[in-house]
């Protein structure tokens, strides 16, 4: 079965605080329910990560360094969200 290649625009981008180091996980997924990663690395900080998640799809989502999960994709945020990202 031919694996079908990511393209930008497509999927979410998780971006998860590491509490102890203060740095963020970064992961893209696409595919059906966004059931595939893609790709993953890692940013010194919230700005950084959020840049890294646009730079792949319209759809971020970001759990903070005190346990939110707030938007931060440039499309108008979801239903289920209560809050969107913003900036330190």
């Amino acid at each position: 079965m031919r694996q079908r290649t990511a393209r930008r625009g497509e999927g979410t981008a998780w971006l998860v605080a590491d509490r102890l180091t203060d740095k963020f996980y970064c992961y893209w997924y696409t595919g059906t329910n966004d059931g595939q990663l893609v790709e993953q690395d890692g940013a010194m900080n919230a700005d950084a990560a959020v840049a890294w998640g646009r730079e792949r799809s319209p759809r971020v989502r970001i759990r903070t360094r005190d346990g939110k999960t707030e938007w931060a994709g440039t499309e108008p945020r979801p239903a289920t969200f209560a809050a969107s990202w913003n900036p330190a």
